[in-house]
């Protein structure tokens, strides 16, 4: 996955982007899926602290969906 916040970036990863893009047409050419990705997010340690000081929460925390989740880890 790619964050970019400036546009300067767009310029700076031109290469790796076009890789991206490639990959991904060749994928839709062949009729693929690209891999999934199976990583756990990993998560700041103030929400690990947080998660262990209230239970319900962390209930809460362990039935999101792991898109849900993954986007938690990115705020």
């Amino acid at each position: 996955m790619l964050r970019l916040i400036e546009t300067e970036q767009v310029a700076d990863m031109e290469a790796i982007i076009r890789s991206y893009l490639s990959e991904a047409m060749r994928y839709a050419v062949k009729g693929l899926k690209a891999p999934r990705d199976t990583t756990e997010p990993g998560f700041p340690t103030e929400r690990v602290d947080a998660l262990a000081a209230d239970p319900e929460m962390a209930e809460a925390s362990d039935n999101l969906t792991r898109g849900r989740a993954k986007a938690m880890s990115l705020t």
